[in-house]
């Protein structure tokens, strides 16, 4: 009989403990299911709002701090997986003249497409690889130093790194200076306007283009790196006057462009990294006649090269805002001198944007257009030189940290020197 009652009192206890704990446990298991399923609509609310483009409470500071720590946890991997990762650049020292690759210490992450710049007092090419990171520096010069940045882009924001790379001056000749070994490249192609140096077929020797516009064609020359070259010719439409290289699509490999002067367009041609070049992309220059000389920029400070070509007939220039596809639009005109025969790109009141001048040979002129880095310009400020300046270079001649001209005058057989005071004015 007192078992009995003491499985009864056991019973008792037992069943008063299973009554207490029930409702603790359901509530735990409400709670936790509603703390999932608010994890789960914010997710995807972050989600719906990032691809509509508008701004997510999720990724705001308030919100984190308002919401549980686990939901914080999520918000807060959610705001730093919108930004592209990228890796340290050592600072770098080369040869004037010389090739060079430079990796960072990580490979980056998130990055859609990157893109490398630096004062435009260098003269060399710059171009990224979006997959690797890596930076490939050809025909560096002038000699210097020089802060390069590169920034990594995608939808949901950007990152940026800089180092500096140091152009040596080289060996000093003594002696007499003599070029020898200095064969004829045959370029199979007539009447050859300009030329550009590169590497095509990314194998650190350095190649060339010319154009040809009497036969409509550019003139590939692939070099061996102990001075010979061989390579195809590709024809072109529209009489190509001039050439730059770039890299119009981001993709790290070098590119080219023309200003084709009897078609008023500029034909853009995207490369593999292996010689090759592909791609049948003609733009229009707009209400532009006659493009005789074209640079490569960025205007609007959005990581994509841009173009700007002197218009010979029209006395204008024409501005074309690339893309990153190897596309460009909003063809915009600005007037200057007449008859403009050379375009070039500095920053000539240091400002840190890209400014624009023309050589205008009829009116023995330069022509200045300062950009105000989204895409626009002043208008046109004019500085004398010689008869029929034809071609203009940008240099630091007398090392006072400013931008100066030095400009070909065709009729008089001389060079006119310039010198910038910083403030976009240059004295004779």
């Amino acid at each position: 009989m007192k078992n009995l009652r003491n499985f009864i009192s056991s019973s008792n206890l037992n069943n008063l403990r299973l009554f207490i704990s029930l409702p603790i446990i359901a509530l735990f298991a409400v709670t936790s299911l509603l703390l999932w399923q608010t994890t789960a609509d914010m997710q995807d609310n972050s989600k719906n709002n990032i691809e509509n483009g508008s701004p997510a409470e999720l990724f705001s500071i308030n919100s984190l701090r308002k919401s549980p720590p686990i939901i914080a946890a999520i918000s807060a991997n959610n705001l730093l997986a919108l930004t592209p990762n990228l890796g340290n650049y050592p600072n770098t020292t080369i040869t004037l003249g010389a090739n060079t690759s430079i990796a960072p210490d990580t490979v980056p992450t998130g990055a859609t497409s990157i893109n490398v710049s630096t004062s435009s007092n260098f003269q060399g090419l710059l171009a990224a690889n979006s997959t690797t990171g890596t930076i490939r520096v050809t025909n560096a010069h002038p000699a210097g130093t020089y802060t390069i940045t590169v920034k990594a882009f995608n939808s949901g924001g950007m990152s940026t790194k800089t180092f500096t790379l140091t152009v040596g001056n080289g060996p000093i000749c003594n002696g007499s200076l003599q070029f020898t070994n200095a064969p004829f490249i045959d370029i199979r192609g007539n009447n050859p306007r300009s030329i550009v140096v590169g590497d095509f077929n990314s194998d650190s020797n350095q190649d060339f283009i010319t154009a040809d516009p009497t036969d409509n064609s550019v003139s590939i020359r692939l070099g061996n790196g102990a001075g010979g070259f061989t390579g195809p010719n590709m024809r072109m439409l529209g009489s190509p006057h001039s050439l730059a290289i770039g890299d119009f699509n981001n993709d790290g490999n070098q590119d080219f462009v023309t200003a084709n002067q009897s078609a008023n367009t500029v034909s853009v041609r995207l490369g593999d990294g292996l010689g090759n070049f592909s791609n049948t992309t003609d733009v229009s220059i707009g209400t532009g006649i006659s493009p005789k000389s074209i640079a490569v920029g960025d205007f609007n400070n959005d990581g994509n090269q841009d173009l700007v070509t002197a218009n010979n007939t029209t006395n204008n220039v024409s501005i074309l805002l690339g893309n990153s596809t190897g596309n460009f639009t909003n063809s915009t005109i600005l007037s200057v001198g007449e008859s403009p025969e050379s375009v070039a790109i500095g920053d000539f009141n240091n400002d840190g944007k890209q400014d624009i001048v023309t050589t205008n040979r009829i009116s023995n002129t330069l022509s200045t257009l300062l950009g105000d880095g989204t895409g626009g310009f002043s208008g046109e400020i004019i500085f004398y030189v010689g008869n029929s300046p034809v071609s203009i270079a940008i240099g630091d001649f007398n090392n006072d940290g400013n931008q100066d001209f030095a400009v070909a005058d065709q009729s008089l057989n001389a060079i006119s020197i310039r010198l910038g005071n910083g403030l976009n004015d240059f004295s004779n």
